[in-house]
């Protein structure tokens, strides 16, 4: 559907040959491996975004009232979605990840209600954890990673939006929470400004070993 976000895949394939784009690879041979390592970094950063968040200090009751509310509409949509007919698949406007008959497109709707039952019933337990944002520091993390290992010119600095640096953590970003990205330029990008500068701080005061592909002390994200 018009303006709606691509499939994953999809947005992913984009996000990687962007992030390319922006590192410049001098020749065929350093955008192979370019791409071989945006892919991988993309990869582990969204295996890291799967794991459950560390503990936060204060609870979100926010997020324990919509885990409480969406558990008493489920429900509901499960018992409209038993009685809809494959007819009103027919006329749904299906993404190009679904398939391509009316009971593929019925599978697909009670695969999504399984994951609104699985958000209902983790909500309570992820308002303990707190709500930190986790997207911005992983994003900044593999762009680091990204920009100290693969042949690139461009320099490793968080000054301007503009930087290479905080466009492709912005690049990351969006395709990890699964937002619609138009191009690379930085206003269409969130900006992490804030998450780029502690990965910079944390370099400065304990070196970029961390984020060295390689080493055994490579940082966790």
């Amino acid at each position: 559907m018009a303006g709606e976000p691509s499939p994953p895949e999809e947005m992913a394939e984009t996000t990687i040959r962007q992030i390319v784009k922006l590192l410049a690879p001098a020749n065929k041979s350093d955008r192979r491996l370019m791409e071989a390592g945006v892919r991988g970094e993309y990869l582990e950063a969204r295996t890291e975004l799967l794991k459950s968040p560390p503990p936060g200090k204060r609870k979100r009751v926010e997020h324990k009232r919509d885990g409480a509310r969406l558990q008493k509409l489920l429900p509901r949509v499960e018992k409209i979605l038993r009685r809809t007919p494959n007819a009103a698949f027919f006329v749904a406007d299906p993404g190009p990840s679904w398939g391509d008959t009316p009971e593929g497109r019925r599978a697909m709707a009670w695969s999504g209600l399984g994951i609104l039952k699985a958000v209902a019933r983790d909500l309570p337990r992820i308002g303990v954890h707190g709500g930190r944002d986790r997207y911005g520091p992983v994003s900044a993390k593999v762009a680091c990673r990204l920009m100290l290992n693969l042949p690139t010119k461009e320099r490793l600095t968080s000054g301007s939006r503009t930087s290479t640096f905080r466009k492709i953590a912005g690049l990351f970003c969006a395709t990890l929470q699964g937002l619609p990205i138009k191009g690379d330029h930085e206003d269409e990008l969130p900006d992490l400004e804030r998450a780029c500068e502690a990965v910079l701080a944390d370099i400065k005061k304990r070196g970029d070993a961390a984020y060295r592909w390689g080493t055994s002390t490579q940082t966790t994200l």
